[in-house]
Order: C-alpha cells, then sequence, then structure tokens
C-alpha cells in the first residue's frame, strides 16, 4: 500500500488511511507489548536538540476523578514534558505508519488519530526532580478513547540510572535501545520507576479510538 502524506488537522492526525482490512486474530492481545527499532541515532539527537533549544517545557499532569483538567502531583509523576511541532511531517510520518504496522499485525484495534489535545511529546525524568510516574493505566475515564500507547526512547538506556518503563502485569520491562519504539494497550498498567542518575528522554503520546470497541 502506497501511504499518502500525513497532514496534522486541527485535532488529529488521521491514521484511517493506513488501516488494513485483516481478519480479526482469534486473541485481542490485551497484555501484549510490541517493540521495534525507529529513529537513527542522529535523528534521536536531532530531537533532544529540538527539546533542549525550546521553551516550550511544562510540568506532566495526572487525572483525577470529578477534575476538568490535569493537576500537577509530583508524588505520582514527576516529569517535564515538551510537545512536538504539529506540522505532520517528520517524526510524525515514520511514527504513525510504524504504530499501525504494528496495530495490524498485533493488536486489531479500531483507530482513529492521535489528537491535537493529546498530542506527542518530548518527557523528560531526571534524578534531580526524582523523575518518576507510579503505576497507573492511560485510560479512563478523562481518556476513555485512548487505545494504544507509545514510547520511543531517545537517549542512550546506559546514560542513565533507574528510569525503567516496567510493565506490572507482565513483570517485565521495556528495552532502552536509543530508538526504540514501544507499543502498548493503554489499558495495560506500567510504571516509570525512579530515575537515580541521569535523566531519561523518550517521545511519549496515545492513539485514540472509539471507546465502545
Amino acid at each position: 500500500m502506497v501511504a499518502r502524506p500525513l497532514a496534522w488537522g486541527d485535532w488529529r492526525v488521521d491514521m484511517t488511511e493506513y488501516r488494513r482490512e485483516l481478519p480479526p486474530l482469534p486473541n485481542p492481545h490485551q497484555r501484549t507489548v510490541a517493540t521495534r527499532p525507529l529513529f537513527s541515532a542522529s535523528e534521536c539527537d536531532a530531537l533532544l536538540d529540538l527539546a533542549q533549544q525550546g521553551t516550550g517545557w511544562s510540568d506532566a499532569s495526572v487525572s483525577r476523578p470529578g477534575a476538568t483538567d490535569g493537576i500537577v502531583d509530583r508524588d505520582v509523576r514527576s516529569a517535564g514534558l515538551f510537545p512536538l511541532p504539529t506540522d505532520g511531517g517528520w517524526p510524525f510520518h515514520r511514527l504513525v505508519e510504524a504504530i499501525a504496522d504494528h496495530n495490524s499485525a498485533t493488536f486489531r484495534f479500531d483507530l482513529e488519530g492521535i489528537y491535537e489535545s493529546d498530542r506527542p511529546a518530548i518527557a523528560r525524568y531526571t534524578a534531580a526532580e526524582f523523575g518518576q510516574f507510579r503505576a497507573h493505566i492511560d485510560a479512563g475515564a478523562s481518556h476513555s478513547t485512548r487505545k494504544l500507547s507509545y514510547v520511543v526512547q531517545l537517549n542512550k538506556g546506559s546514560s542513565y540510572t533507574g528510569g525503567d518503563l516496567f510493565f506490572s502485569d507482565l513483570g517485565t520491562a521495556a528495552p532502552r535501545d536509543q530508538g526504540t519504539l514501544v507499543v502498548f494497550p493503554s489499558t495495560l498498567t506500567h510504571v516509570v520507576t525512579p530515575v537515580i542518575e541521569g535523566i531519561r528522554h523518550v517521545v511519549v503520546g496515545w492513539v485514540h479510538g472509539p471507546a465502545t470497541t
């Protein structure tokens, strides 16, 4: 299939064009973590340079029942976020295609796209700020349309201590190889263990679909 270039709309990157018409798998793979190399070391460095030169950093928030917006609670989630540009070009095109491939091969979820309100961002976890994210799931009452979560490792895993993306339900940690894409269902419990030394940089984001399927 020849994919058309992505265009960033007012509210999402449309992924419907990447949908593969394949029969459903016997099992829904709700507890599967899919990984693959995505970006080269130089591409990761380019994204890190972009974030380090940017001024759009903010404190990461968490959702609470009854709250209309996320709140900052460093005891639960201690990280900074830098939103990636929404021009629809690199790295979005390759990122979206890779996620769509994983979905077709493994998850088979009904996906709509990446919402502007939930756009990809670079997350920064530092030892100085005890960077971590306690056990949680990404889907919930305030994010009922999140279907897939994704993480891209930007710096070398050997450059920091701690900061593992650990899947509590599976008892396994995600790979820390630079440039690796990790995709998993947003209902899967996971944690970012505290960074003890150095800084962990990753791209994080979610793909949405109908909440009822």
